[in-house]
C-alpha cells in the first residue's frame, strides 16, 4: 500500500513538473509543500476509506438484526394467520350449526317453548351452582 501511495505521489510530482515545463524548475520548497499536500490528501482520503469500512460493518450487523426481527415477525404473522384460519372455521361451523338449531325449534313450536323454558331456567344464570349429575353415595346408597 505504501508503494501505491509513493507512486501516486511520485506521479503527481511529474505531473506538475510536466505542466510547468515551459516554466522555470520548481524550487524545493514548492516541491515539498506539494508533496506534504499530496500526502495529507491521501492520508484524509484513507482516513474517509476507513470510516467507511467502519460504517459499513456497522450497518451489516444492523441489516442482520433487521433481518432476524423479520423472520421473527414473519413466524408470528404466519402463526397467527394459522390461528385466524382456524377460528373462522371453528365459528363458522358454530354458526352454521346454530342456524340449523334455530330453523329446528321453527318447526317444532312446542320445542322451541320448551326450550326457552329451560334457558330462563335458574339453572344457567351464573352465581348458581351447577345440579350434582352423580351421586356421591350412588353404590352404597340404602333405601328402605
Amino acid at each position: 500500500m505504501r508503494r501505491v501511495n509513493w507512486i501516486l505521489v511520485v506521479g503527481l510530482l511529474v505531473g506538475s513538473a510536466v505542466v510547468a515545463h515551459g516554466q522555470e524548475a520548481p524550487k524545493y520548497d514548492e516541491l515539498k509543500k506539494m508533496y506534504d499536500d499530496a500526502l495529507l490528501k491521501m492520508k484524509n482520503s484513507q482516513d474517509a476509506k476507513a470510516a467507511l469500512a467502519t460504517e459499513k460493518d456497522a450497518l451489516a450487523k444492523q441489516v442482520d438484526e433487521l433481518k432476524k426481527q423479520l423472520e421473527g415477525v414473519t413466524r408470528e404473522r404466519d402463526e397467527l394467520q394459522r390461528q385466524a384460519t382456524a377460528f373462522a372455521e371453528r365459528t363458522y361451523n358454530l354458526r352454521s350449526y346454530q342456524a340449523a338449531w334455530q330453523e329446528f325449534l321453527k318447526r317444532y313450536p312446542a320445542l322451541q317453548a320448551r326450550w326457552r323454558l329451560f334457558l330462563d331456567a335458574e339453572l344457567l344464570k351464573s352465581g348458581n351452582e351447577p345440579p350434582a349429575l352423580i351421586e356421591p353415595e350412588w353404590p352404597f346408597r340404602i333405601e328402605g
